[in-house]
């Protein structure tokens, strides 16, 4: 009961929202720290209303390296309200098309300069990550992926596609992991104090000199880096909730 009462008042809250930043946006469409003001006003709220305990460490890491390439694990919509807590100015996410048909946030998505890309077409996907790179480097506007491309729902990492690994040889641009603990199984919102979420941001990857014929090799350095990190957080955090 209290889990639904939560979920509706945040989902209110959204669609009061939406017409404010949907007219403040209309002054500076696309603007690449949109989302950073928008998911402030959304996430602090939000994550007091669902009774969350945030935690964050290392996160100098994501200062020290812009813009670059941020790769974070995914593993259900409520990744929005617990990374928006840390989402950088100057910075868009990259999602599916089919985003741009959400009611509500479809319609912030697109406003706040986030880039939509076509899995389904190749060449219009390679289009758009050669779009996000221009902004990378000329632009000085960081990406935030989710390289596991689907929610992982408590199913620990997925493999990663390539899209976020390429773009970053390409640029020569940093990739910053960010880690979340596993959420899904601690985190209860039927319980007045749910639980806690620790994010951690680990040290960059450079990527400089890199070339393409060690996209593999990034990739799967990368994703164990993110393994072993998040097996760390989730000791911790069984330890924490123990105690």
């Amino acid at each position: 009961m209290l889990k639904a009462l939560r979920i509706t008042f945040i989902s209110v809250y959204f669609i009061v929202l939406t017409p404010i930043f949907c007219f403040l946006f209309l002054f500076r469409p696309k603007h690449p720290s949109n989302g950073y003001w928008l998911t402030k006003v959304w996430c602090i709220v939000s994550n007091k209303v669902l009774g969350v305990k945030m935690k964050f460490k290392d996160l100098h890491h994501m200062k020290e390296n812009t813009p670059c390439v941020f790769v974070a694990n995914h593993q259900s919509n409520y990744d929005v309200l617990f990374f928006g807590h840390i989402f950088p100015k100057r910075c868009v996410s990259i999602g599916k098309k089919s985003l741009a048909y959400v009611p509500f946030f479809g319609w912030l998505y697109w406003l706040s300069g986030h880039v939509l890309i076509d899995r389904s077409n190749k060449e219009k996907a390679y289009q758009t990550m050669d779009q996000a790179r221009v902004a990378l480097v000329k632009k000085a506007t960081s990406l935030w992926l989710f390289p596991e491309g689907t929610r992982s729902k408590g199913k620990g990492l997925l493999e990663f596609k390539k899209g976020a690994f390429r773009t970053a040889i390409e640029s020569g641009r940093p990739i910053v992991p960010l880690v979340a603990n596993s959420y899904l199984k601690t985190v209860n919102l039927n319980k007045w104090r749910s639980g806690e979420v620790i994010i951690k941001a680990l040290p960059a990857i450079s990527t400089k000199n890199l070339s393409m014929d060690q996209l593999d090799e990034l990739v799967e350095r990368t994703r164990n880096i993110m393994l072993d990190q998040l097996a760390t957080l989730d000791k911790n955090s069984s330890k924490a909730a123990m105690a």
